[in-house]
Parts: structure tokens; C-alpha cells; sequence
């Protein structure tokens, strides 16, 4: 049972070594992105194609057109996992008060290479710090079962 715990230990640490390093990255790539004004023009709660469960099934629909280097640009990304294909799930209590959050005028990150690309938030690294503390734990407890 030990080489199984320890197994599944190095497994869970290994995965969310990369999951915090691939975030980790992201974030401070978008932190030296561009910041500029943006103008909100729907804003909705709607509810994700594919969801693993029924009280967090509801995403936060932000459409949003910016001005950068003279040319005018439609948005839609709030979360930096939306930036590499990703998906944030809320309750739909949470969702409406993030929705709330979000007035007609905000300022977004913008990527200075590719225009085109947005986003709104870039905060929590905590939680990417946290993860990666996390899988280090992981892996060193997975080492010590299996020795």
C-alpha cells in the first residue's frame, strides 16, 4: 500500500509542480503587459457547455472593446486561464457578484506582440505559490513511502 501512496504522491506533486510553474508563468508574462481602457459592452452569467458539476456550472460572460495603438479591439477573456483555452467555473451566486464587479469602464491588460489578446484580471498568485508548495509536499511525501 505504501508504494501506492507514494506513487500517487509523486504523481499529485509532479502535476501540480507544472500546473503552478505554467501559471506562475503566465501570470508574470501578463503582469508586463500593457494596461489600457477598456469599455464594457455586455456582460452576462451564463452557464459553461461542459461542467463537472451542477453548483459550479456558471461562467461569467464578458464581451469588451479597447483602443491600442490606434486600431480598436473586442475582448473577451476575464481569466488568465481563458488565455491558454482554459475555463473558470462559479456557483451562480458568485458569479453574479463578480459580475457586479465589472463596470462599463475598466482597464485590461493587453499584449503589446499580439494586440488582440486581453485580459481582466491578472491577480492570485497566491494561490499559484500555494499549489506549488503544495506539490512539493506531495513529492516528498511520495519519496518517503517509497523508501
Amino acid at each position: 500500500m505504501d508504494v501506492f501512496t507514494g506513487v500517487f504522491g509523486l504523481i499529485i506533486g509532479l502535476f501540480s509542480i507544472w500546473f503552478s510553474v505554467k501559471f506562475l508563468k503566465l501570470y508574470f508574462k501578463v503582469k508586463n503587459w500593457q494596461i489600457t481602457e477598456a469599455t464594457v459592452v455586455s456582460k452576462e452569467v451564463g452557464i459553461h457547455k461542459k461542467y463537472s458539476t451542477t453548483r459550479t456550472k456558471y461562467k461569467l460572460n464578458v464581451s469588451y472593446k479597447y483602443m491600442f495603438n490606434g486600431v480598436l479591439y473586442n475582448g473577451k477573456n476575464v481569466y488568465l486561464a481563458e488565455l491558454i483555452g482554459g475555463q473558470v467555473n462559479h456557483m451562480r451566486s458568485d458569479a453574479e457578484k463578480r459580475s457586479e464587479r465589472i463596470k462599463d469602464q475598466l482597464k485590461i491588460y493587453v499584449d503589446p506582440q499580439n494586440p488582440a489578446s486581453s485580459v481582466i484580471y491578472c491577480d492570485g498568485a497566491a494561490l499559484y505559490y500555494f499549489v506549488l508548495a503544495m506539490g512539493f509536499f506531495a513529492i516528498l511525501f511520495g519519496i518517503s513511502k517509497l523508501v
